[in-house]
């Protein structure tokens, strides 16, 4: 009987164990994921930012070269 006593102590002590080693994982693994998605919306506002300069630079040159068109 105290054998059953002493297994039953232990595995309760195993399965609490493997709780909070799970929950540590999962907690890492969400602000892992959150930093993942904040570094994504971070590039891609990156993104968004040098398509609208590069377009910019684009139209300047085109509208130079239309002056040079209107001036010959």
């Amino acid at each position: 009987n105290n054998m059953r006593s002493v297994a039953r102590s232990e595995s309760k002590s195993i399965l609490d164990e493997a709780r909070k080693n799970a929950s540590r994982i999962l907690n890492e693994a969400l602000i892992r994921a959150e930093k993942a998605q904040a570094d994504a919306d971070m590039l891609r506002r990156r993104v968004i930012n040098f398509k609208h300069r590069f377009r910019q630079a684009v139209e300047n040159e085109l509208d130079m070269i239309d002056s040079i068109d209107e001036n010959y």
